[in-house]
């Protein structure tokens, strides 16, 4: 007797899958010739598939079958070069057969063969845990049973992976679970209520024997995002050659190196600022049998540019103005987050440096005094705090000659804070209007009476472009918020400070500067006005023979030029 499949749809096979199969496309025909008895059927056919496709629901990954087959009997089920293509048109192919003499445990015999297959591609949801695209090339054998399945072989994720993995809230609550109770029914102990969950799982299945080698390829990218509302996140990319095996009784044994090529972990402290540490090249995690008693060996760079002169402060008091000022400029510097030991168990340690072309800086002194803060573990973690959470140094003695301290840099960083916020709030009342208006909170310690007192002055600049930007006009005071000036010192005028600036040339190469300011000065203790006249020349460069070489060229035009002038 034969019997024909005309068509089949997908859609019927989407029934059956729980909603793990969606968009199921095109359809199945073929044929089947039955002989034999009721007792002892003997069969065998083909089935096609025609522009069959289906999505994993759990991914929203496509796949597509389409012109191929498989041959069927009362024996098995063969597969000859039968194609699953992607949305790219890679294709994994399967090879071998399916031993059907029991169809409660049928027998696999199949080589699984691809040289560029995404297992996933998708793009971020709201609901996705998992998301990008995952490539992968392999071969590799599956034989055994259903009841224990034997898989050998290699598998290489290729260099175009970018793949994210969103960790669940529920997952980072870290719940101890020593002193758990358990309730125990002692009329019936085997009630159903009270069973543990290993004694209902089903025994037919047996685990897996597998047995691989998986390589990762040097560009592939892998990202996970540890809490989505602050974007913590972390991104590595690396190679690895590593061999995986999983016995039947579940027990997992990984071990090779995993050697970092690049990456970065961002970490928000206190859901205020974000920081954002660079992976060092050569970081590395070796594995060499428990998949969580890796040993770690990474290096993370969080890189900064700040001034030196809180570090330098108990260092530059009481020397030249000009040599304690010099330290206020910004300075680049480095923050090492060191992760060593294993796994589970990390040790973290911290350590400051400063880029190489940066370390004669100030002739060095910045440089020592770094060195000087590695060695002293309390005082180095004291200032990482302050580096990672406000972006400076913590101050030990002020520059003023106060103790500086906690209070000090509290001071200093809430008047920073307010000076933006003052700054931004009058940047969008004023808008397009053309005027800047411009704050600065400064608190210092003022010795003029001949004890310290604790001063903040309010410092307010307005300035305004006229004449096509070529003149700025700046005009401002300081109003004191927290203390006053000795009465010997004169009051300040409603407008202390002013500044015309000249462009002489459109672009600002060459400018001229007229000024009227009073600020203070630490070396005699108090207010002073400086008025002056400047000629400034401005010009950036990044090596110094390229200083006055644009100029040559902008004074004396090339012959070409000339000529197209003439033309």
């Amino acid at each position: 007797m034969e019997l024909d499949i005309q068509k089949l749809e997908a859609s019927i096979i989407e029934g059956f899958s729980n909603e793990q199969l969606t968009n199921a496309k095109g359809y199945l025909d073929g044929s089947l010739l039955v002989k034999g008895t009721l007792a002892e059927p003997k069969y065998s056919g083909r089935i096609n598939f025609n522009e069959f496709s289906l999505a994993l629901a759990a991914y929203k990954s496509t796949f597509t079958i389409d012109d191929q087959f498989i041959d069927i009997d009362q024996d098995e089920v063969s597969f000859n070069s039968f194609a699953i293509e992607d949305i790219n048109q890679g294709a994994l192919t399967i090879d071998g057969t399916v031993y059907t003499e029991s169809f409660v445990n049928p027998s696999f015999d199949l080589t699984v063969k691809t040289d560029q297959f995404r297992v996933l591609d998708s793009k971020k949801g709201d609901d996705e845990l998992v998301y990008g695209i995952a490539s992968i090339k392999a071969d590799v054998k599956v034989q055994g049973d259903l009841e224990l399945p034997v898989i050998d072989g290699r598998l290489r994720i290729r260099d175009i992976t970018d793949l994210t993995y969103v960790v669940p809230q529920d997952q980072l609550d870290i719940q101890e679970r020593d002193g758990v109770v358990i309730f125990v029914n002692r009329e019936n102990p085997d009630a159903i209520l009270t069973r543990s969950d290993e004694e209902t799982t089903n025994s037919f299945f047996a685990g897996m024997d597998i047995n691989t080698v998986l390589e990762i390829g040097n560009e592939a990218k892998f990202t996970i995002v540890l809490d989505e509302k602050t974007q913590d996140k972390l991104q590595a990319s690396g190679n690895a050659t590593l061999n995986l095996n999983i016995d039947p009784n579940q027990d997992i044994r990984l071990s090779g190196r995993l050697e970092l090529n690049s990456g970065f972990y961002r970490t928000s402290l206190y859901n205020l600022v974000s920081r954002e540490f660079q992976l060092q090249k050569g970081s590395s995690i070796v594995w060499s049998g428990d998949p969580f008693d890796a040993k770690m060996d990474v290096t993370a760079i969080y890189e900064i540019e700040t001034s030196a002169s809180s570090l330098m402060s108990s260092i530059s008091y009481g020397t030249d103005s000009s040599v304690s000022g010099s330290y206020a400029q910004s300075t680049p510097f480095l923050v090492y987050l060191n992760i060593d030991g294993q796994l589970m168990q990390p040790e973290l340690s911290f350590a400051l440096d400063m880029p190489e072309n940066a370390q004669g800086n100030f002739g060095g002194a910045v440089y020592s005094r770094i060195q000087q803060l590695n060695e002293q573990e309390s005082e180095l973690n004291k200032q990482v705090f302050s580096l990672l959470a406000l972006n400076r140094f913590y101050p030990t003695t002020g520059s003023d000659g106060s103790s500086g301290g906690a209070v000090t840099i509290a001071r200093n960083n809430v008047n920073k804070v307010l000076s933006n916020e003052l700054t931004s709030i009058s940047n969008k009342l004023l808008g397009n209007t053309g005027f800047e208006l411009g704050f600065d909170l400064d608190s210092f310690e003022d010795y003029e009476s001949g004890s310290a007192q604790s001063r903040t002055q309010l410092n307010i600049n307005a300035s305004k472009r006229l004449f096509n930007d070529r003149l700025i006009v700046t005009a401002g005071s300081a109003v004191d918020v927290e203390g006053s000036a000795y009465s010997s010192e004169s009051e300040t005028p409603l407008i202390g400070n002013v500044t015309l600036e000249y462009l002489l040339s459109e672009e600002g190469t060459y400018r001229l500067k007229g000024f009227r300011k009073q600020e203070y000065q630490n070396i005699i203790d108090g207010q002073l006005i400086v008025t002056g006249l400047a000629f400034i020349f401005n010009r950036e460069f990044n090596k110094f023979s390229q200083l006055f070489s644009p100029l040559k060229k902008e004074n004396k035009p090339s012959k070409k030029d000339a000529n197209k002038k003439e033309e």
